[in-house]
């Protein structure tokens, strides 16, 4: 969860970024909290897919506004009217002293119904209940820096992928080494040298069950590496390992 909080000379609001947890789809929500005065905003929000070399069919639907391209769809939920114009969506709107205005971005599979609605202000509060929950099991004994241990044990946690166990290197993409320069690297990978050190790191703080997920990532993956080797090694045009025989 990321708060941040923005001044203008008529005023301030907070922004309340976080994911709640996964369910049969994925969402980001971000609630604007009114601090002080009234402050004019506008929201702007360009969908890109395929490395930022693909935009999305847009429509506004009863659902809110609908994006598809290829196997993906996304589903954007505002709480005030939002306009689509070339591939854009954008939204102005004034926030006072004690208002908030939610706005839901859901993904799921573009062959499964629409993601239906969440309540964002629910969401917010078990998204708390859980993070809480999940980092009150660490002994504060173990380390001289329990602040920053614990820290940083929900970033780790953050960067587990749920529904596999497996741990990306970092959540980040199309990060050049120099810009401008060929070297572009992909970190939404598992690096199995950095995933090693992230499991050190949940075992010796007790959250096993955590690291036990990515063991049994490692070894499906593992198992699937080697089908494919058996299949590369077969030269008939039927695999012996995919048809479920013994090779």
């Amino acid at each position: 969860m990321l708060e941040t909080d923005l001044q203008t000379d008529e005023g301030a609001v907070r922004l309340i970024d976080f994911m709640p947890e996964r369910q049969t789809f994925s969402s980001l929500v971000r609630i604007v909290v009114g601090l002080r005065g009234r402050v004019a905003m506008r929201s702007r929000l360009r969908l890109r897919f395929d490395y930022g070399s693909l935009s999305p069919w847009c429509e506004g639907t009863d659902e809110g506004v609908v994006a598809r391209v290829g196997p993906d769809m996304i589903v954007l939920r505002p709480a005030v009217p939002v306009t689509v114009h070339r591939h854009c969506q954008e939204a102005e709107f004034s926030v006072i002293e004690g208002q908030r205005v939610a706005f839901v971005l859901s993904h799921s599979p573009a062959t499964h119904p629409v993601p239906r609605p969440i309540d964002a202000e629910r969401a917010l509060r078990t998204t708390q209940a859980y993070w809480r929950d999940w980092i009150a099991r660490f002994d504060d004994g173990k380390t001289q820096w329990p602040s920053v241990v614990r820290r940083s044990l929900i970033t780790l946690k953050a960067l587990i992928y749920q529904p596999s166990g497996g741990l990306v290197a970092a959540p980040t993409t199309s990060l050049p080494e120099a810009p401008g320069a060929d070297m572009n690297w992909d970190y939404r990978y598992c690096w199995l040298r950095d995933a090693t050190f992230t499991v050190g790191a949940l075992l010796n703080a007790g959250f096993h069950p955590a690291a036990m997920a990515w063991r049994d990532w490692l070894l499906r993956a593992q198992r699937r590496l080697i089908a494919s080797w058996r299949c590369a090694g077969v030269s008939t045009t039927r695999c012996a390992a995919r048809a479920g025989t013994r090779v």
